[in-house]
This record gives structure tokens, C-alpha cells and sequence, in this order.
């Protein structure tokens, strides 16, 4: 679950047993900046509407989305870490 906040897609929350939560490595309050499928380029998601970025997340099962992070507790808000997720359904 996301929320817009300075022009950022945060982390509100995880869907318990979804792909994120099970993956362990995304953070509530971490930042997306940017986002690709599977190994294309990044797009730019900062400033963008949350539906459009939400948009940009969601696909099809059994696909990878990568995310361009800062960490919520990153001391340098120009950290970047990349997560990479296997998209699928909620248990």
C-alpha cells in the first residue's frame, strides 16, 4: 500500500503474505523513485500520480518489477537500493 507524500511513493503498509512482505526487503516509509519491468529501463516515478505509479508496479503474475528505493533509514536521502520482486497473487 502506498501513499504520496513530497512528491514520493511511501510505503504505508504491506500486504501481509504478498510478494513484498515475503520478500522482507522493502521497509514502511521506504521511497520508490523509480520503476522497471524486468530488465528494462527504469522510468522515473517521482512527482507522478500514485495510481499512474501503482499503475507501473502491478503486472502479471510470475513477472518481475524492479524498484529504485531510498530506504526509510538510509542517513542520506541520495541512497538508492534496487528491489527486484516476483510479482504474484496475495496468499
Amino acid at each position: 500500500m502506498l501513499h504520496s507524500e513530497d512528491g514520493f511513493a511511501k510505503i504505508a503498509s504491506l500486504v501481509p503474505g504478498g510478494p513484498a512482505d515475503l520478500d522482507k526487503r522493502l521497509k514502511v516509509n521506504d521511497r520508490i523513485v523509480a520503476v522497471a519491468q524486468g530488465d528494462s529501463t527504469y522510468v522515473d516515478v517521482v512527482d507522478m500520480k500514485l495510481n499512474k505509479v501503482v499503475e507501473l508496479i502491478r503486472g502479471k503474475k510470475a513477472t518481475t518489477v524492479r524498484l529504485k528505493v531510498i530506504p526509510a533509514d538510509a542517513p542520506d536521502s541520495s541512497t538508492r537500493i534496487e528491489i527486484q520482486i516476483v510479482r504474484d497473487e496475495s496468499n
